[in-house]
């Protein structure tokens, strides 16, 4: 923990000591404690504030948020739920159930939470490549590709969208874009070599699309 995260954790506790009922300096130290990997400090914090604050969407979103990153996604889905009744025309809210639905292996609710969190706007290329995901977790690599595409034509730059793409293409025995892709993608992010030298989707491309092995093993 850094003296700036010390800081702000000293300043917020006198804060909550001097007005206990105030539910955002609870909300802020979560934020704080989840930056620090600090999960259950984290959910404390976030369900004294939805307990000052019953009906507050942010408050029971902010609780969501907690429970999926202490990895608690049923509970965190039901939270996401609660957010979203109190506020249905939240993008995040629909997107981050989404993200959790598609963790519980829940498919075909994720991809209704995606098209909910798109049809709310604006189109963002995440929530496109985060839907392709579930796709391909489905076998439905057209589909895919199609929203890793769609990804891409929002932010050319997202790397994850691209290296998505070549997988979906890998996928379906299509060399494609495949090459390029992961060469920019090696470019822009070398850490990710060792994941795609591995990377079951990527195994056909591996052994057929030229140059795929060679730039995958190449270190330099």
């Amino acid at each position: 923990m850094t003296h700036k995260h010390e800081a702000a954790l000293g300043d917020l506790a006198e804060a909550i000591r001097l007005q206990p009922e105030e539910p955002q300096a609870y909300l802020i130290r979560a934020d704080i404690e989840l930056g620090l990997e600090r999960w259950q400090a984290a959910v404390d914090d976030t369900r004294r504030a939805l307990f000052l604050a019953p009906g507050d969407p942010g408050a029971h979103f902010a609780v969501a948020l907690a429970l999926a990153a202490a990895g608690r996604q049923t509970e965190a889905a039901a939270a996401f739920g609660r957010a979203i009744e109190l506020r249905p025309g939240e993008q995040a809210y629909h997107y981050n159930l989404a993200l959790t639905l598609s963790d519980l292996g829940e498919h075909q609710h994720a991809l209704d939470s995606f098209g909910r969190a798109l049809g709310i706007g604006p189109p963002a290329a995440e929530i496109y490549t985060n839907r392709g995901l579930v796709h391909g977790a489905m076998g439905n690599w057209d589909r895919a590709l199609r929203d890793h595409q769609s990804a891409l034509d929002l932010d050319p730059e997202y790397y994850a969208a691209r290296y998505n793409r070549a997988c979906a293409q890998s996928m379906m025995g299509q060399s494609g874009t495949v090459l390029q892709d992961l060469a920019t993608v090696l470019a822009q992010e070398p850490s990710v070599r060792a994941h795609a030298l591995t990377d079951s989707d990527l195994e056909w491309a591996r052994r057929h699309v030229p140059g795929v092995r060679e730039l995958l093993a190449d270190r330099r």
